[in-house]
């Protein structure tokens, strides 16, 4: 079922039906084979093949009830389907319809089949009682804490801090200068260090003529260096683009392009291995920095929330990689509510697993 238009429930309904009997035409041949395929991907009969079925008497239905119906008002019923999750069972009973859902409640969220059941009872009375809901694009009604949740979310609103996502590691800075801030198997590096090297980054990218917004590219395996090249980034004005050195040649070459990337930062063994692109500046961060960089003081800020803080392209397994964006302000958010929720002080480590790009 494809209910991605936006259409009036009566089209939508028809359209389904059409698809329904379309379906049933090539049952024999189409349905043993959809079986068999879903046993094959399952592995077996121990997962429900179809765990949600529709009963259905309609098209039986009597105008004409015996007399035990005239007599008697059913007040509950019962069936038990194996490998059935929810039974929806519909019949019409002397103009009225008549419709109730066997469900194997335990496998269902507390709460969740009683507010479907209300739903779309709500659905079928309103369909019942006024025509313009068949040509209604939004039908489907919610209970009213559903509507709620959707209205306003669940989350806790917090205020997030005028800040830049570089603050968080100048504050650490201040209060602990001398404190290891990055430990690899070649080399340690204190906050003050890692402060003095990313200035001194800042400092060459501004001389490059770097502005807010444009993307300096980091190309590099994992290491100390990444830490600087992005911090150096970052109070540069700028924003980085992680591309993975160990990418195909052509694949790191047109990310640099679509990045519009003119800098990158680089350890020199991949400077010297590499095919870069024409016209490109690099900058081995493991090298000697050149002469007349000041470390001891970072650039001042020349962007707020809104800008760019860093970009990432998706593997592109479906297509053309995909450039994601990502704001100081919503990393700031991530970063205060990461350091809120798992009560993130600092004294603490993390071990960083995930590549930078």
């Amino acid at each position: 079922m494809d209910n991605r238009e936006r259409e009036p429930f009566e089209v939508r309904a028809r359209r389904l039906q059409e698809r329904l009997w379309n379906d049933l035409s090539h049952q024999y041949v189409s349905g043993v084979r959809v079986l068999r395929e879903l046993m094959r991907h399952q592995g077996g009969m121990d997962r429900a093949l179809m765990p949600v079925v529709l009963t259905s008497t309609l098209a039986l239905s009597d105008d004409d009830p015996n007399s035990l119906e005239k007599l008697l008002t059913p007040v509950h019923n019962i069936s038990q389907t194996p490998q059935v999750w929810l039974d929806y069972q519909v019949q019409e009973r002397e103009g009225e319809l008549l419709f109730n859902w066997d469900v194997v409640e335990e496998l269902f969220p507390e709460g969740m089949v009683g507010d479907m059941f209300a739903a779309h009872h709500t659905l079928l009375q309103n369909l019942a009682d006024d025509g313009a809901e068949w040509q209604a694009v939004e039908a489907q009604p919610l209970p009213a804490r559903h509507q709620r949740v959707l209205e306003h979310g669940t989350g806790p609103d917090h205020e997030i801090p005028e800040k830049l996502a570089q603050d968080f590691f100048l504050e650490q800075v201040g209060r602990r200068p001398d404190q290891v801030a990055v430990v690899t198997s070649g080399r340690s590096v204190t906050y003050r260090e890692l402060r003095h090297e990313a200035n001194q980054v800042a400092w060459w990218l501004r001389d490059q003529g770097v502005r807010p917004g444009s993307l300096v590219g980091i190309v590099m395996d994992k290491g100390w260096e990444q830490v600087v090249a992005a911090y150096g980034v970052l109070l540069s004005g700028a924003a980085y683009l992680p591309v993975d050195p160990g990418a195909p040649a052509e694949r790191l070459v047109g990310l640099l392009e679509r990045g519009e990337v003119g800098l990158v930062l680089t350890q020199s063994h991949l400077d010297a291995s590499l095919s870069w692109p024409d016209g490109i500046s690099r900058l081995c961060v493991d090298r000697p920095l050149p002469d007349g960089l000041d470390g001891s003081v970072s650039p001042e800020p020349v962007r707020g929330g809104d800008d760019l803080a860093y970009a990432l392209f998706t593997s592109g397994s479906t297509g053309q990689p995909k450039g994601v964006m990502i704001g100081h302000r919503g990393l700031v958010n991530a970063l205060q509510e990461t350091m809120r929720e798992f009560r993130i002080t600092d004294t603490d480590r993390a071990l960083g697993l995930t590549a930078l790009h």
